[in-house]
C-alpha cells in the first residue's frame, strides 16, 4: 500500500482508494517553463505511475491558468492577446514536458472557460457570509474560516505579515480577492460587475467543476502559501465538506544556494535544460531525489546522473544479451523487489528505491554469463517494472529499436571479427572495434563472444 506524506496533516497516510483523482497546479502560460516546473511534474509523473503499476484507475487534472496579473502583464508588453499569450506557451510547455516521458494529464482546465463557474461560486460564498463585496471586488472573509492556516502551519498574523495586499477597501489586509472588478485587457460581465477572477478562486472552481472530490491535490510547495491555503478556505466553505483529501507538495529547487525562480532571474528553462544536458539525464537526476526534498542543481549532479542511467541500462542490455549458464539468483532477484517497492511505496523515497537497484547490478553484473535463463527472464521482467514506475521506460524501448536496426549487420561483423581473434589477429579485430565506436556502437568482449551496444549520447 502506497503512503504519502500529507501536508495538511503532517502525517504519512495510506492511499487505499483504486480510484485516485488527482489534481496538480499547472502552468501560468505567461512565459517558457523552466526546470522548477519539470521537477514537480515529473515528481507527480512517478506518483501516478505508481498508481497504475497497483491497478488503480487515476483521473489527472493539470489546470492551465490563462487568466493572470502575468500574462496581462505580458500581453501589453508584446502587444498581443492574453489568450493567444497561454495558448502558445501552454503548447510548447506540454511538448517539451512529453519529452520526459511525463504522461499527460486526462483533463487540461482552462480558466477562461470556467468564468460561469466561478462567477456561480462567488455567488454562494457571498450568500453564504464567507464573501462581502467592495468597490474594488469581492473578498473571502478569512476571520470567517476557522482552519485557516492549518495548511501552512502559521498563524494569519505571522503568515500574512509580509503579504498584505494595500487595499483599504477590505475588512482584513489578509482578505483575498474572489472577483476583481477591472475592465483591463481580459474581462467578463458578472452580477458584481465587470471584471476577471482572482487566482484562488479559479482552481477551486476547476476542481469541484471537474471531481466530487480530490484523492490528492499537489505541486510546489511555494503554492502552499497563500495559494493552497485559500483554496481550502473557499473550497471547503462553498461546499460545506473538504474538497480534497490529501495535500502533497515538491520541494524547492536550488540554484548556487537561492530557490530557482523567475523573479529572482536564476532560473533554467526547460528548453535550453534539454538541449544542453539531454531528457534521460534531466528525469535521472530528479528520480535520483525524494521529491518532497530540496534539490541543489549543479551540472556535476547531472553528469552523475548521466552515468546513473546508462548504468542502469547497459545492465538491462547485457541481460538481454547474455546466453546463459546454470547459476540461480532467486534471493538477489526477490531481495531487489522487496527493498525497491518498500522504498517507492514508503512515500516515493526514489534514493532509497535506486540504491536497492544498484546494489542488485553490482553483484548480478560480474556473473551475467552464468545466470540460469529462468533468472535472466525474471529479472528483466522485474527490472521493466521499475523502469516503468521511475519513467525510463520509453528511452530504454527507444534505444532498443535503434539497436535493432543495426542489430543483423553488426552481429555478422562481430562473428567475423571472433574468427580474427580466434586466429589472433589481434590487430585487425581492434580496428573493426574502433570502426564500430565511432558509428557509435560499443563492443564488449566476453568468454563467450562478444556483445555490443550503443554508446552514450554525448
Amino acid at each position: 500500500m502506497l503512503k504519502i506524506h500529507d501536508s495538511y496533516s503532517d502525517k504519512d497516510v495510506e492511499i487505499k482508494s483504486k480510484e485516485i483523482v488527482l489534481y496538480v497546479c499547472g502552468l501560468t502560460p505567461y512565459d517558457d517553463c523552466h526546470i522548477g516546473h519539470l521537477r514537480t511534474y515529473i515528481g507527480f509523473d512517478l506518483l501516478k505511475r505508481v498508481f497504475i503499476y497497483q491497478g488503480a484507475k487515476v483521473f489527472h487534472i493539470q489546470n492551465v491558468t490563462d487568466v493572470d496579473d502575468k500574462l496581462i502583464k505580458r500581453a501589453k508588453e508584446l502587444g498581443k492577446n492574453v489568450l493567444a499569450i497561454a495558448d502558445y506557451y501552454e503548447y510548447k510547455s506540454r511538448k517539451l514536458f512529453e519529452e520526459f516521458n511525463i504522461i499527460l494529464a486526462d483533463a487540461y482546465p482552462r480558466v477562461s472557460q470556467y468564468i460561469e463557474q466561478i462567477i456561480k461560486m462567488v455567488e454562494v460564498l457571498l450568500k453564504k457570509g464567507y464573501a462581502y463585496e467592495t468597490e474594488t471586488g469581492v473578498y473571502f472573509e478569512v476571520d470567517k474560516f476557522k482552519e485557516y492556516g492549518r495548511l501552512s502551519k502559521q498563524t494569519k498574523e505571522n503568515l500574512l505579515k509580509h503579504r498584505i495586499e494595500v487595499d483599504k477597501t477590505k475588512k482584513k489586509p489578509y482578505d483575498f480577492a474572489l472577483w476583481k472588478k477591472e475592465e483591463d485587457l481580459i474581462f467578463w460581465e458578472s452580477p458584481f460587475g465587470k471584471g476577471r477572477p482572482g487566482w484562488h478562486i479559479e482552481c477551486s472552481a476547476m476542481g469541484i467543476s471537474l471531481a466530487n472530490k480530490i484523492t490528492i491535490h499537489g505541486g510546489g510547495r511555494d503554492l502552499i502559501f497563500p495559494h493552497h491555503e485559500n483554496e481550502i478556505a473557499q473550497s471547503d466553505s462553498y461546499l460545506g465538506r473538504k474538497h480534497v483529501e490529501n495535500w502533497m507538495h515538491t520541494g524547492h529547487l536550488m540554484i548556487k544556494g537561492d530557490k530557482m525562480s523567475k523573479s529572482l532571474g536564476n532560473f533554467i528553462t526547460v528548453e535550453e535544460a534539454l538541449k544542453k544536458w539531454g531528457r534521460e539525464s534531466l528525469r535521472m537526476f530528479f528520480i535520483s531525489r525524494k521529491y518532497s526534498s530540496e534539490v541543489n542543481f549543479d551540472e556535476e549532479n547531472i553528469r552523475e546522473a548521466k552515468a546513473s542511467f546508462y548504468r542502469i541500462i547497459n545492465f538491462i542490455e547485457s541481460l538481454e544479451s547474455s546466453k546463459g549458464g546454470e547459476r540461480r539468483i532467486n534471493k538477489e532477484i526477490e531481495e531487489l523487489r522487496q527493498g525497491f517497492f518498500e522504498n517507492i511505496y514508503n512515500d516515493l523515497d526514489t534514493p532509497q528505491a535506486l540504491s536497492h537497484l544498484f546494489e542488485f547490478i553490482r553483484r548480478i553484473n560480474p556473473i551475467v554469463e552464468e545466470i540460469h535463463r529462468t533468472d535472466l527472464e525474471r529479472s528483466l521482467a522485474l527490472l521493466k517494472d521499475i523502469l516503468f514506475i521511475l519513467g525510463l521506460d520509453r528511452f530504454y524501448e527507444e534505444r532498443k529499436k535503434k539497436l535493432e536496426v543495426v542489430k543483423e549487420g553488426v552481429e555478422k561483423i562481430l562473428k567475423a571479427r571472433e574468427k580474427l581473434r580466434e586466429r589472433k589477429l589481434f590487430e585487425i579485430s581492434d580496428e573493426i572495434r574502433e570502426g564500430l565506436e565511432k558509428l557509435g556502437i560499443e563492443v564488449k568482449d566476453m568468454k563467450k563472444g562478444s556483445t555490443f551496444s550503443l554508446k552514450e549520447e554525448s
